[in-house]
């Protein structure tokens, strides 16, 4: 399969966001040519959730399956998800991206990576419930973000908006902001999410972990979800 971009429409480095229609025209005139080179393989588009659903059908008809990107909570998806994509597009949905942080300020590691454990195993969970002849009927799986941390993620300052909304949580933290470096597991978050603590971690969305940093840059020490998700994808 291929895919095509990956959260453009949030508009991160691009203009995607402020000319969605445009984006998704270039992306269905990337689909034709695939599929004139590539007739073998179906071509996808990795969506941030279900933005602009009406905007796909419309200037992206030969997109083949909907690729989001979906981060709702412990509890799954939720039907709604499946039903607007089934409703919207008529199209089969790869979820291109779900998954949960192993940190969680004022939890212990114990309780934070019990919560990534169980967050990752209830949202399978919810996509195996509308997969072909159960529920909604039109996933086709998910790609679990992700296998390993990334030390080097956390790289900038919160918005100016959530430092000011936020003001007293944010003050003691500002200094740790102005020195971000990609060789620290840096423990402040990137932005708000549905998780453990109601933020969202960057740098701590692994399964595995390299440890302390102290040892081998290669050392690989599996967290809890990793074993959940290897027991739930063997059948045990």
């Amino acid at each position: 399969m291929w895919v095509l971009g990956n959260e453009n429409v949030y508009g991160v480095g691009n203009n995607s966001g402020q000319e969605p229609e445009a984006f998704y025209a270039l992306a269905d005139r990337a689909a034709q040519l695939i599929h004139q080179l590539d007739p073998s393989r179906p071509v996808a588009l990795a969506n941030g959730d279900v933005l602009h659903l009406d905007v796909i059908k419309e200037k992206a008809p030969h997109i083949d399956v909907l690729g989001a990107n979906v981060y709702r909570g412990e509890q799954g998806f939720g039907r709604s998800f499946f039903q607007d994509v089934r409703e919207q597009l008529d199209k089969p949905v790869l979820v291109t991206e779900y998954g949960a942080p192993a940190f969680a300020e004022n939890y212990t590691p114990k309780e934070a990576e019990a919560y990534q454990a169980m967050y990752l195993a209830n949202n399978w969970e919810d996509l195996e419930a509308h997969m072909a002849g159960r529920g909604v009927g039109n996933a086709l799986g998910g790609v679990l973000f992700e296998f390993i941390d990334e030390w080097w993620k956390a790289n900038g300052d919160l918005p100016l908006k959530i430092q000011r909304e936020k003001a007293e949580w944010y003050a003691p933290k500002s200094a740790l902001y102005k020195n971000l470096q990609p060789g620290n597991h840096d423990i402040v978050p990137q932005f708000g999410g549905p998780f453990l603590d109601g933020w969202s971690y960057e740098e701590w969305f692994g399964i595995v972990s390299q440890g302390d940093g102290q040892g081998s840059p290669f050392a690989r020490i599996l967290r809890p979800a990793y074993d959940r998700m290897k027991k739930i994808w063997n059948g045990k």
